[in-house]
């Protein structure tokens, strides 16, 4: 009677370990995407993204006679600079500021396209990333002709990003990334939140 009672009581101890281990991985919950790029384990809150064009710029397209537009994605870890302020067309100092940036090609000027982008350097298809680069080297401070002091970042280019754009509310977009710089470095990132979509000068 004693040996079934130990035996029992095992059985009844293997049970409820059992189900503990089982309610506890159920109960477990997928970490929450954070706004951040990681680059070489080194990470940067996202505080800002800016979606920008230019007024009436188009290309033709590489393989086809459709026409394809240039549009710029900056998500930056803090504010950038930007000049002339005052004018329709204003100038960001892409090194201003640690950030990702990835130049697109989109089927009508200052639309940003869902779905995967593919990487081509020579290509200005729609649906095409053309160029990338990442800025979070920092590298001095610097006095501007207006007396602005802001830092300046090392801009080290990105080969082969890979990027995919959802709309998941009525004004929320979701970026997911990932890629490595010419240094060798893994990139990747998330940012989930509302764009801005602004009209900027040409940067040269």
């Amino acid at each position: 009677m004693k040996t079934k009672f130990c035996i029992a009581s095992t059985l009844l101890l293997m049970s409820v370990a059992f189900l503990s281990c089982d309610s506890k991985e159920s109960n477990e919950v997928d970490p929450v995407l954070k706004n951040q790029f990681v680059i070489d384990e080194t990470i940067t809150p996202i505080k800002g993204l800016m979606v920008s064009f230019q007024k009436s710029t188009s290309d033709k397209a590489t393989n086809s006679n459709d026409i394809a537009y240039p549009l710029d994605i900056y998500l930056y870890g803090s504010q950038p600079y930007f000049q002339d302020l005052s004018n329709q067309n204003f100038k960001m100092l892409e090194d201003s500021a640690p950030m990702i940036h990835f130049k697109l090609y989109t089927s009508a000027n200052g639309k940003l396209d869902l779905g995967n982008y593919i990487w081509d350097r020579n290509s200005t298809e729609a649906g095409n990333c053309a160029l990338a680069w990442q800025s979070t080297n920092f590298l001095e401070h610097t006095v501007l002709p207006d007396n602005k002091m802001i830092s300046k970042y090392e801009l080290v280019y990105v080969s082969k990003p890979k990027l995919r754009i959802n709309k998941v509310g009525d004004e929320l977009y979701e970026f997911i990334f990932d890629a490595i710089d010419y240094n060798g470095a893994p990139i990747s990132g998330y940012y989930k939140g509302r764009i801005n979509l602004t009209l900027i000068s040409s940067q040269d």
